[in-house]
């Protein structure tokens, strides 16, 4: 499997130039997706890797969100970032 980098540019190049997602798009989900990781990365205590992530991690994640301080629609557009970088890597296989 790729890398965790080539995975997330990889994604950042489907945005782009499959679903022609503008700019803007682009670099909100890379933002929210470039926190998930840091995220992940704190709980892990290790470099992490997109198959590490499941359904616990990822509450944690937003839940946190939440603590800090995070409004509801951005911890949303969180959740939708994730989804759609996880759907596009069942969608590789």
């Amino acid at each position: 499997m790729s890398t965790e980098p080539d995975l997330f540019q990889r994604f950042e190049d489907y945005l782009r130039y499959e679903l022609d997602a503008s700019p803007r798009t682009v670099s909100s989900y890379s933002r929210d997706l470039e926190r998930y990781r840091r995220y992940a990365e704190e709980r892990l205590a290790e470099p992490f890797t997109p198959s590490e992530g499941d359904l616990d991690l990822v509450r944690g994640w937003l839940s946190s969100s939440l603590d800090a301080g995070v409004k509801a629609s951005s911890v949303g557009k969180y959740l939708s970032s994730v989804k759609s970088f996880y759907r596009y890597l069942i969608k590789l296989g």
